[in-house]
């Protein structure tokens, strides 16, 4: 008996010991990226923003907008959303290797990306929306087999070269690419229907050139998106019949602002979980289809600024909030 008291306290002394190095432990990230976050900060303006204050000492897994993995004490987020920064991303940013968030968005962040982000293998989600980032988009971000998130939207001196790395990203659910230059990417939307795993994508004002006919057949339906964004870019209707394949759990269409022609698809009223649609500002002519009554859960209708006649019927006028035509 007294041999298994013994033992026990032994235990018990073991266990307490592993506790309180483990959670000294967790405050201390890698002295490597203590250094690398130090040369980040030192290459940012940040003005009077104070939530840098917290950047000092050992316990850098404490800093704000830093978490660190429990056990390994790799930092795996940095989230420094408008932080009113301005500068340029500093190389540093190379050493942070375990990262599965990098969220910059709504800076004023100038420069290149770093090519060194297509390395993270273990990113989720990449957001620089609402920057002034310039030159070519890294073709190495196709290499983050595990991103989910893909956001450079307002970052109107970005370009794209092609999307043949973007078809590689086979979890990708959400990407954001507005106003980034897209004039040089050609077959955009054999790229796009690629990601089977997609359900946001928004392409607003991105010069995109307009898709032939004869792509069509040879594309992948399969995915499936939730919201549709492709305000002006000056597309013709080409690109309808590869919107009806892909609405199946559309919720938000907006494909204003383009050079729509000819009549409103019949099979637009098939979208029955669709909530907002803005077709306003194309050149659509023709009766507004009377499929448009089976679109019971639509909110939001604008179909303004066209050259459509008739009149939607007075059940689904009850149930919209708000219709401009």
């Amino acid at each position: 008996m007294l041999d298994f008291n013994f033992l026990f306290c032994v235990v018990s002394i073991l266990c307490i010991s592993l506790l309180c190095g483990e959670s000294s432990h967790m405050n201390k990230c890698v002295e490597s990226e203590r250094k690398a976050l130090l040369k980040i900060k030192d290459a940012l303006i940040h003005g009077r923003d104070k939530r840098f204050t917290s950047w000092r000492g050992e316990e850098c897994c404490k800093w704000e907008g830093i978490s660190c993995d429990n056990f390994t004490s790799y930092v795996t987020r940095l989230d420094l959303n408008d932080f009113g920064l301005t500068g340029k991303l500093d190389s540093s940013i190379c050493e942070l290797r375990h990262l599965t968030s990098l969220s910059l968005q709504e800076n004023q962040l100038g420069g290149k990306i770093p090519n060194c982000i297509g390395s993270f293998s273990h990113l989720i989600e990449l957001n620089l929306h609402g920057n002034e980032l310039v030159g070519v988009v890294p073709p190495s971000l196709g290499n983050l087999s595990n991103l989910q998130t893909l956001d450079l939207g307002l970052n109107s001196y970005l370009s794209v070269n092609d999307f043949e790395w973007l078809s590689h990203l086979s979890n990708l659910r959400q990407l954001d690419l507005t106003m980034v230059i897209l004039s040089l990417v050609v077959d955009w939307l054999s790229s796009i229907s690629k990601i089977s795993s997609l359900s946001e994508l928004h392409l607003s004002d991105c010069r995109l050139h307009n898709i032939t006919l004869k792509s069509i057949p040879h594309l992948n339906s399969s995915i499936s998106l939730k919201s549709l964004d492709l305000r002006g870019n000056n597309l013709n209707s080409s690109i309808l019949p590869w919107i009806i394949s892909v609405s199946k759990t559309l919720t938000d269409l907006d494909i204003s602002y383009n050079s729509l022609q000819q009549s409103i698809p019949y099979e637009f009223g098939n979208m029955i979980f669709l909530q907002h649609l803005d077709l306003s500002y194309n050149e659509l002519q023709g009766s507004i289809p009377k499929s448009f009554n089976s679109m019971c859960q639509l909110k939001e209708l604008y179909l303004n600024s066209n050259k459509l006649s008739g009149q939607l019927s007075d059940n689904i006028q009850n149930y919209v909030v708000q219709i401009i035509i």
